[in-house]
């Protein structure tokens, strides 16, 4: 590439460039999603398709737009599993929908944040994520001011299966002790049953 800025921005974007286990399977949900605008909270008329991720003013008739839009994606699911989905960041706030039910609300721009949704269907299920970047009372951070608070889906998704019993988390420490190398290894395991 003779564009240095345009690999770095891949690179920001990219979730994995490979499996990074035998055990559990991701998808990631990149790509065109179908948009609407939602001011009132109603889906508009006007239908637009966005990349996800990146920000809704990317689309020149929507760069100066601060309120509510929706993103829709079908997902299919090849069994029966207990449904992760994770977000890597969404402008600003947003309300996740798996078919046409709640499952997370979420406030924060930058931080990542999940939904486990246990036993969902094999089969075809409609995503729905209504973002919001309009200034609000949920933050102090978040009113009018210089700062361009950008809206959308704006970092990666992506869709996990996991079996009833999963390692949530793992937390290695290393340690030196009398000039030998040890851990202290601590596993949250989460149990759907």
């Amino acid at each position: 590439y003779n564009n240095p800025n345009k690999i770095e921005r891949e690179v920001t974007y990219m979730l994995r460039m490979f499996q990074t286990n035998q055990i559990r399977q991701v998808k990631e949900l990149e790509g065109v999603w179908d948009f609407h605008l939602s001011p009132d909270g109603s889906t508009s008329a006007k239908h637009y398709r966005l990349f996800v991720p990146g920000s809704w003013e990317m689309n020149q008739e929507l760069c100066n737009y601060r309120g509510k839009g929706i993103y829709e994606k079908e997902i299919i699911l090849e069994r029966e599993t207990n449904l992760k989905l994770d977000f890597y960041g969404v402008s600003h706030t947003a309300d996740v929908y798996l078919d046409d039910v709640l499952v997370v609300h979420h406030y924060n721009a930058y931080t990542k944040f999940s939904a486990i949704i246990p036993h969902t269907a094999k089969g075809r299920h409609q995503l729905k994520v209504v973002v919001s970047n309009a200034f609000g009372e949920e933050s102090a951070l978040h009113f009018p001011n210089d700062y361009y608070s950008y809206g959308g889906i704006t970092r990666p998704v992506a869709m996990s299966y996991l079996p009833d019993l999963f390692v949530e988390q793992i937390h290695f420490t290393p340690r030196t002790e009398n000039g030998k190398w040890k851990a202290y290894i601590q596993v949250k395991l989460n149990n759907l049953r």
